[in-house]
């Protein structure tokens, strides 16, 4: 008995993706229910680059309105459900705001997304606010 709840446990680990950062690196294409399809693209340094509602938004400078912004991102991949955060910055004045997200990989090339569209990081995904992305670029 000792022995098969070995093989079992051995057979979880081998089976288990285990992601690293390099593996968010890329351009991620998903639909959600609301906003219909659009894009996220993570670069390893630091910026990030999103299409929403057919707007193109992202990166070191891009305009939102009369305001000059950046956009970058803090992922943290260490928990089971992975931390994101996008951070929205003036470029101008250095204010900024944060959208916090839960996500988890479904495999090498899919991750489940949820957030409140707030600061305020969701505890659990749902069908209100979760979706699929999936990676179409490195």
């Amino acid at each position: 008995m000792k022995k098969l709840l070995l093989l079992f446990m051995a057979f979880l680990f081998t089976t288990t993706y285990a992601q690293k950062k390099s593996d968010f690196y890329g351009k991620w294409k998903g639909k959600d229910e609301k906003e219909g399809i659009g894009y996220f693209k993570f670069t390893k340094d630091g910026f990030a680059y999103m299409l929403m509602n057919g707007q193109e938004k992202g990166g070191p400078s891009y305009q939102n309105g009369e305001t000059t912004e950046s956009l970058t991102y803090k992922v943290n991949l260490k928990k089971k459900s992975g931390e994101l955060q996008l951070i929205f910055t003036d470029t101008e004045t250095e204010e900024s705001y944060i959208i916090s997200f839960l996500l988890r990989f479904l495999n090498k090339n899919e991750i489940k997304v949820a957030s409140n569209f707030s600061e305020e990081k969701p505890t659990d995904f749902t069908d209100d606010n979760s979706f699929i992305l999936k990676k179409v670029e490195e």
